[in-house]
């Protein structure tokens, strides 16, 4: 809903890959507060498009240790300044913008 999205200022653009999963954590923790339930829906899945993807053997390791980069710069969001790890992302997560 429009209210909880403002509430919790939207999507971060501070976070260079990640940001869905720190929305998420965000909208939670506020539905929380409101006493309102948190739901998965299973009956509507998402579904993504692989456009971007290269199925070489050295781009699905690009892939790999993107990912892997990833996860550990959306922990580290917590622990080092915001713009440190937005730079730290650019440089390193190249693997889903940087290409065509």
């Amino acid at each position: 809903q429009r209210d909880a999205f403002a509430a919790i200022g939207g999507f971060s653009t501070d976070l260079y890959a990640f940001e869905e999963v720190d929305f998420v954590i965000r909208l939670k923790r506020y539905g929380r507060s409101q006493q309102k339930k948190f739901t998965v829906l299973h009956q509507h899945p998402v579904i993504t498009s692989g456009r971007k993807g290269d199925i070489g053997f050295f781009s699905l390791g690009r892939l790999f240790v993107s990912n892997f980069l990833a996860v550990i710069l959306f922990g580290l969001h917590y622990l080092l300044p915001k713009a440190m790890v937005r730079w730290l992302g650019s440089r390193l997560l190249g693997y889903w913008y940087n290409q065509r």
